[in-house]
């Protein structure tokens, strides 16, 4: 296992002003003094990975097996040696998986040896605690709260700023999930851990928003089994073997609850946002706290009969948006406040209304909105908000695509990326609206990538952190 620190070297730049003095006919008293030998030394950032710089060493987590009792940690402190306070990021990269043994009870789920994709089957959480040069607590952060490894793997995430003599102690949790069963047995993951630091106003960050993609779903059970209450899922798209990763996040059981049709995120990635079609209610999950509440209805929106299915947050206003299956309106709530802010109207195409029953909405990172409905199958339609109507300004054809029943609808590289669309027992679609082509995984539980199929119900999909990518 190879492990790497990078380092950035901050340049201070001097400009020279000259000045030039004019002199008449007329005589006046003056002095002058000359510094001489006079030098300017550039400021530097530098760290030191648990006392080494460079940071050499390498790690071995060694029997790591189902069930939280077997989590293994990998902690650092990372030291401030330079003379500059620092951004401090982290990355994990996934470089190689493979058979380390391949006992017999491995054989009826693997007999070759060949199911080695483990990182699906890994919760994986970070924490940071950042300290000034006095040893005084700064801020203490939970960076990635207990995600699939394979999803966090290559992501930049931003840890903090460490002042200069000041240090980070840096918390790495990996746990195997309970379900795993005996494919997983004797493999092996390497991965290299790349600490970065740099100068904390330099235009191109480590750690920015649009390299985080985090996908959920919500679900609340197929015709033929449904489920007690909605279970919260998070999704990793793995588009090299084709296959969509499910992970579950958080089980609701809170009466209520049972249809959850409608799902949408704040857009740092924080809170996901649950809207119930037959109790006309909003709920809450906080992702890093792992806490449900139930909010209630919204007056003006609750008890009318809309049969709400769809949701998203605007990343302009942070608003959560609702539609109703019944009516085709659109709503704009305060979720935090509770209340409606405006009842938007319906969604107009070649001066007729949307048909919004089976469909969704979503937001990319510009605030561009996007409809699919099944109403027009094959169809993705686009929506210019300046003007501040709801009507459709381009209508992407995807070739070949029909769905039964489309139910959500997420973005994905934080709202810069591909569309993509969850229906009930159907795989995950991606959608390229530029090319009019689509692509199929299949889906699996994480904890059994190969075997556990997971299938897709009634529910809805949205996109968690949403922020412009750095050039935009």
């Amino acid at each position: 296992m190879s492990l790497s620190k990078g380092f950035l070297l901050g340049v201070l730049v001097i400009g020279l002003i000259s000045a030039t003095v004019g002199f008449g006919t007329m005589a006046y008293f003056s002095d002058a003094e000359t510094a001489e030998d006079n030098t300017f030394i550039a400021g530097t950032i530098d760290i030191a990975v648990d006392g080494e710089n460079p940071w050499t060493s390498s790690y071995q987590l060694d029997d790591l097996k189902p069930s939280e009792e077997y989590q293994k940690e990998a902690n650092f402190r990372v030291d401030n040696v330079g003379t500059n306070e620092l951004r401090l990021c982290k990355v994990v990269d996934i470089t190689n998986y493979s058979t380390a043994m391949h006992p017999e009870s491995s054989w009826d789920e693997d007999p070759e040896g060949v199911m080695n994709k483990i990182s699906p089957a890994i919760e994986y959480w970070l924490t940071v605690e950042i300290y000034d040069e006095d040893d005084q607590l700064i801020e203490e952060r939970l960076v990635v709260p207990g995600l699939m490894l394979f999803g966090v793997d290559g992501e930049e995430n931003y840890l903090g700023v460490v002042p200069a003599g000041g240090y980070a102690l840096v918390n790495q949790t990996y746990h195997m999930m309970s379900e795993t069963t005996n494919w997983a047995q004797g493999k092996s993951m390497e991965f290299d851990i790349t600490f970065i630091a740099q100068q904390i106003n330099t235009p191109d960050k480590c750690g920015d928003c649009s390299n985080i993609e985090r996908l959920y779903l919500v679900h609340s059970g197929t015709s033929a089994d449904p489920v007690d209450g909605s279970q919260l899922y998070e999704v990793a798209l793995d588009t090299e073997d084709n296959k969509a990763y499910f992970n579950l996040l958080e089980h609701v059981t809170t009466p209520g609850f049972n249809q959850v049709d409608s799902l949408g995120c704040t857009t740092d990635g924080q809170t996901l946002y649950l809207w119930d079609k037959d109790d006309e209610k909003l709920g809450k999950y906080d992702i890093f706290a792992d806490e449900f509440t139930d909010l209630g209805g919204i007056p003006d929106v609750s008890n009318n009969n809309l049969a709400i299915v769809l949701a998203a947050v605007s990343p302009i206003d942070g608003n959560l948006w609702l539609a109703s299956q019944n009516t085709d309106e659109v709503f704009v709530v305060d979720a935090d406040q509770q209340e409606l802010v405006e009842n938007l109207g319906t969604i107009t195409w070649d001066d007729v209304t949307l048909n919004l029953q089976g469909a969704d909405i979503v937001f990319d990172a510009l605030g561009n909105l996007y409809v699919y409905t099944n109403a027009e199958q094959g169809k993705v339609f686009q929506l210019d908000l300046d003007n501040g109507e709801l009507v459709v300004e381009e209508v992407f054809e995807i070739e070949n695509f029909a769905p039964t029943q489309v139910s959500g609808m997420a973005i994905r590289d934080a709202g810069n990326g591909h569309l993509v669309v969850s229906g009930h027992m159907e795989p995950i679609y991606i959608l390229n609206l530029e090319d009019s082509e689509f692509n199929a995984l299949d889906t699996y539980f994480g904890a059994n990538p190969y075997s556990a199929e997971f299938i897709v119900g009634f529910g809805d999909m949205t996109v968690g952190n949403v922020c412009l990518t750095p050039e935009e």
